[in-house]
């Protein structure tokens, strides 16, 4: 798909009308917004983001459309600034930093301040 002034938009694969394979999307710019996985209509597999004038700002995994295993977040620095854990969708446990790496929060489940392991 392609923006009205020509650039690249978005490159992406269907199968019977639904996403399924590769996915890209583009900022306006030309930069790299979105790269992931698709089945059948459904995130599967690894997907990024990316800011428009800087670099990763998340990425993880999915299965069958739902997030699955360690989710991470960045700072437009680079610097992480929250990591999560999900199981077939669910967030088990998060842990949150601030700029300079330092931990800020750390939830299980229940939303309890608590030590969880990541």
């Amino acid at each position: 798909m392609y923006r009205r002034d020509g650039t690249i938009w978005i490159e992406a694969h269907y199968s019977n009308g639904k996403l399924h394979g590769a996915f890209i999307s583009y900022h306006d710019n030309g930069s790299t917004d979105t790269q992931a996985e698709y089945r059948y209509g459904r995130l599967n597999g690894h997907r990024s983001r990316y800011g428009r004038y800087s670099g990763l700002l998340e990425e993880g995994a999915f299965s069958h459309g739902r997030k699955q295993g360690e989710y991470r977040f960045y700072y437009e620095t680079g610097q992480l600034t929250k990591i999560e854990k999900y199981s077939r969708g669910r967030l088990l446990c998060s842990k949150e930093f601030d700029e300079d790496g330092k931990v800020t929060a750390i939830r299980n489940q229940d939303d309890k301040y608590r030590e969880a392991t990541l």
